[in-house]
């Protein structure tokens, strides 16, 4: 806790340089407006909801060494947004591990888990046969739907035609190409056997549960990790920016209260106590819509003037 508090005591701020500051960075509110106004911060309706998706994963995480920005957990949050603004992510389909490297080693740092399947080898030319599958596949998608003549909304021609053998799953351990190569399985959330939940508030802080007596073998294979945000109670949506604020309370520690058990009485109380001085204007309420949320404008937007959105229509051959 101790560092926890240092951490944000200290952690100020950069300016338009780049140049470190002692003061937080503040939002710019107009620019909130207009970021969500204009589906800048992606929403999961509008056009998107009535789009045939293949999400197709590489490799990409926060434990491969290599510092890449492009988490995996990006590609869940992206099915969360969907599901939040249409009910449903009927739309898309998730694939992973398409790339040729070997899949993912587990961080001997990491907390334990079991069972963990073997490193998946490296192979050349996996991308170029999962790109080919995936061509025929939203080749014949997209051709259906075009081609679907009745009186459904195109958000529904969309799911309607989706080839029944577009489902969600991963590439594995055997030859490139070979019929066992992908695995069916539905694409969840998690790391090696476990899924993650949001774990600010429970007896688990580490967001985990198991899955059950068969583990993800995808997750065994091409785990994503959890962040900061999410373990702070942000919902995996993600679509917050700036939150709007609450005070401080012992509630919003209840996971390190129950992985700490000695943090109690005058401890806990010193400690709320300068959590309170470091965050003097509150703490993320992630129960609310982040700070100036907008709804989205609509689709083929055109630009009037500053701040000024206005929907239109599709360009026309």
């Amino acid at each position: 806790m101790a560092q926890f508090i240092n951490l944000n005591d200290k952690i100020g701020g950069v300016d338009i340089d780049g140049n470190h500051t002692a003061a937080r960075i503040q939002p710019d509110v107009e620019g909130l407006k207009n970021a969500y106004r204009s589906g800048m911060i992606m929403y999961g309706g509008g056009g998107l909801a009535q789009t045939a998706i293949l999400n197709m994963d590489g490799l990409n995480n926060e434990a491969t060494g290599a510092g890449d920005l492009h988490l995996k957990f990006f590609h869940y949050m992206v099915r969360a947004r969907l599901k939040a603004a249409n009910g449903h992510f009927d739309n898309h389909v998730m694939w992973n591990g398409q790339a040729n490297v070997a899949a993912f080693v587990q961080d001997p740092h990491a907390h334990a888990a079991s069972p963990v399947l073997p490193p998946r080898p490296a192979y050349s030319g996996r991308r170029e046969i999962v790109l080919e599958k995936a061509f025929d596949s939203m080749d014949r998608w997209l051709t259906a739907t075009v081609n679907d003549k009745t009186s459904a909304s195109r958000a529904a021609a969309v799911v309607r035609n989706k080839p029944a053998d577009l489902v969600d799953g991963c590439f594995g351990a055997s030859t490139p190409g070979a019929a066992n190569d992908f695995i069916v399985e539905p694409q969840t959330f998690g790391g090696f056997n476990t899924v993650f939940l949001k774990g600010n508030g429970t007896a688990q802080p580490a967001g985990t549960v198991s899955t059950g007596a068969t583990p993800s073998r995808c997750n065994a294979m091409f785990p994503a990790s959890s962040y900061p945000r999410f373990e702070a109670g942000e919902p995996l949506t993600g679509r917050v920016v700036q939150c709007q604020l609450k005070p401080v309370s012992a509630e919003d520690y209840a996971g390190y209260a129950a992985l700490n058990p000695g943090w109690t009485g005058a401890t806990r109380d010193a400690d709320l106590a300068r959590l309170r001085q470091v965050f003097a204007g509150g703490v993320c309420d992630y129960s609310k819509p982040g700070l100036a949320e907008q709804p989205l404008a609509g689709t083929w937007l055109r630009v009037t003037g500053p701040g000024q959105l206005v929907a239109g229509q599709p360009l026309q051959k």
